[in-house]
């Protein structure tokens, strides 16, 4: 049974501007990536997004995610 999803969040949900930062740097959601996450929690699944970024800082990942209304609260 399926009860969670992860998601890398550069290149799956945002689309990455080269190497450079998220605070250093214009970003814009993947198509649907908002309405993807939407319907996989009202579906009752458990949501979680990752990212291995060697660039960007905690708060500048967070500040992303709240932006794009990614973590819906939880951020």
């Amino acid at each position: 049974m399926l009860i969670a999803v992860f998601f890398d969040l550069g290149d799956t949900l945002i689309v990455e501007q080269g190497d450079k930062h998220l605070g250093e740097t214009p970003f814009d959601a993947v198509p649907q990536a908002e309405e993807t996450l939407i319907a996989l929690k009202r579906k009752g699944l458990k949501v979680g997004i990752i990212t291995n970024t060697t660039t960007s800082r905690e708060k500048d990942v967070r500040k992303a995610s709240a932006r794009l209304r990614m973590c819906h609260g939880s951020c």
